[in-house]
């Protein structure tokens, strides 16, 4: 045995390769750009190259990888988790949180002994009222009469409720102690019948880390090879069905797992194909898409009085969002519908108010919009009002969606000697009181990159309504927008910005690490280079389907392997 430090947890995040501005005195900062470039020469083909499948296994072979941190599972991972295994609908405890990650996306977070607590509490009452569906997990009838076959049925759901609860086979150690729980503390010592102790079993599994966090593979220590680890077929069975639906693998996912049938990348491409059509991965579309763009619960936002913003129309922006990005994978799936499309469906006759809409409504009616006031997600209500602040200095927080999550930039916390902007008021437009802000030397630094594209945004108020008028005068919508490869294109408002973003090279290469840090969940480091630049291949063309990329990350490296991480345990080198 040794210890083994990991590459990926002594490389921290890529150095840039393109500064975006100078230090101005007195400044701290920059914004940079994710690294492109694959580590240990390991390159894959240029974008619209023939790829070579033999190039492309070697180098693959080749790539570094990044760590694979230990997390547990998210509140809707539980949800979907436990009514897959238990056959209930199961409310989480307002106790148990989940955090917005470094990555940009939502994770299970750590357990405090508060939350340890209410889940110990939570388990218990579900495995109380799932004894019914439990009994039927095994060949045994539900009511084994002998003591001999009682012990036999409890060794028999040992095996296959442990085998679906912890989403691998369970080692002879694991299923021996579960036995042992079963048979002294349950039935000795607490004197449980047969059904009682079943849900004792139960509930000590849903309690057990194996089941609570992300890690499906047996107590052993791994095998490291080339500085990496690959990942079991169960790890890589349970990846792929958390990826795509949020919940355990299937039943056909688990027996592939089972037979070894997720080695190759045919293999995983075809179940990963196979989970995205179903109804469950357009929910995980759904998920992805909101979460990208940075739109949370909008029927919990306050807003001013001004724009009688209501949770029911709040609620209703959130529905048309996610029937938006059904209807665009349902159609070619490719990010220039996504951000230039102007069809969409209204189901509430608010929200056709607020759009200028009079013609017909309903969920499953697509209507036009006005082409010239509205082109795809970043024209809609929900991401106009979940991106605006209260002082309605709107630009700033739609400038900063749009370079971090479509340009992937990385812009530092303002430093202390910024003054505030002042507010906007009727006698001032939002344009003017930014362009005074922007006289100081460090605002101008930071707000110079993301004010500009948050400017062609000002045809929308704070909850996404068209306005022609600001301040007294006609709104100005005109920007600048500068890219990370250096150029700068003018726009003269949001629909043209939607165009020329969904048309850009940098913004499909974003897209790439925004999917790669989601499948992830973790920020993308050094290591991931030669995967990043593999999946952002697959839409090098602005007309590609976006799943197409989203299948294509499961093949990578970054997807099937990890480093070790610090202080793991490995078997030797020489035992491989």
């Amino acid at each position: 045995m040794f210890t083994y430090i990991s590459r990926g947890a002594r490389r921290r995040l890529p150095l840039a390769k393109v500064a975006l501005f100078a230090g101005l005195a007195g400044c701290v900062g920059s914004i940079n750009p994710a690294n492109q470039t694959a580590p240990n020469g390991a390159e894959p083909d240029p974008p619209g190259a023939t790829p070579n499948p033999t190039s492309e296994e070697n180098n693959a072979a080749r790539a570094a990888v990044g760590p694979r941190p230990l997390r547990r599972l998210s509140r809707t991972e539980l949800v979907n988790t436990l009514s897959d295994l238990l056959g209930v609908t199961a409310e989480v405890p307002s106790e148990l949180s989940d955090v917005l990650a470094d990555s940009g996306y939502t994770e299970g977070g750590t357990l405090s002994k508060v939350e340890a607590e209410s889940m110990l509490e939570w388990t218990g009452r579900l495995a109380a009222t799932s004894a019914a569906k439990v009994s039927t997990l095994s060949s045994c009838p539900p009511s084994p009469t002998t003591r001999a076959e009682q012990d036999e049925c409890a060794r028999v759901f040992v095996e296959t409720f442990g085998r679906r609860a912890f989403r691998r086979p369970l080692t002879t150690v694991e299923s021996d102690d579960l036995l042992r729980y079963y048979s002294g503390p349950l039935r000795k010592d607490l004197a449980y019948d047969y059904p009682t102790a079943i849900r004792g079993l139960v509930w000590l599994m849903l309690q057990s880390p194996r089941f609570l966090y992300h890690w499906e593979r047996p107590p052993e220590p791994a095998m490291v090879k080339d500085e990496r680890i690959a990942l079991g077929p169960h790890e890589v069975a349970a990846r792929l069905s958390y990826l795509f639906w949020g919940s355990m693998p299937d039943d056909i996912l688990a027996a592939a797992a089972d037979r070894g049938e997720l080695s190759r990348p045919e293999q995983i491409k075809t179940q990963a194909l196979r989970l995205l059509a179903d109804e469950r991965g357009a929910r995980m579309l759904d998920s992805f898409v909101l979460q990208w763009f940075g739109i949370g619960d909008i029927a919990k936002m306050t807003k001013a009085a001004k724009y009688n913003f209501t949770p029911a129309l709040g609620t209703a922006m959130l529905d048309e969002s996610r029937r938006f990005i059904r209807s665009v994978f349902e159609k070619d799936g490719s990010l220039e519908t996504l951000l230039t499309s102007p069809l969409t469906t209204i189901g509430d006759p608010k929200l056709a108010q607020l759009y200028g809409y009079a013609g017909p409504i309903g969920n499953a009616t697509e209507v036009k919009l006005d082409p010239t006031q509205r082109a795809g997600f970043l024209t809609s209500a929900s991401f106009l009002t979940a991106q605006s602040l209260h002082s309605d200095l709107n630009p700033i927080k739609r400038g900063l969606a749009v370079v971090a999550q479509l340009l992937c930039l990385v812009v530092p916390s303002p430093p202390n000697n910024v003054p505030p902007a002042k507010l906007p008021g009727p006698e001032l437009s939002t344009r003017k009181r930014l362009s005074e802000h922007a006289e100081n030397a460090c605002a101008r630094g930071c707000h110079g990159v993301f004010d500009p594209p948050g400017m062609a945004f000002e045809h929308y108020d704070g909850v996404g309504a068209f306005r022609t008028m600001d301040g007294g005068e006609p709104v100005n919508s005109s920007a600048n927008i500068l890219f990370p490869s250096g150029e700068t294109k003018p726009v003269k408002d949001a629909v043209e910005l939607s165009r020329i973003l969904a048309e850009s090279a940098d913004v499909r290469a974003c897209v790439a690490q925004q999917w790669l840090r989601y499948a992830l969940r973790r920020s993308d480091v050094e290591d991931d280079a030669w995967s990043l630049a593999a999946a952002s291949k697959v839409i090098a063309n602005p007309h590609a389907d976006l799943r197409a990329m989203m299948v294509a990350t499961t093949t990578t490296p970054a997807f099937l392997f990890r480093s070790p991480s610090p202080g793991e345990l490995m078997q030797p080198q020489g035992d491989l």
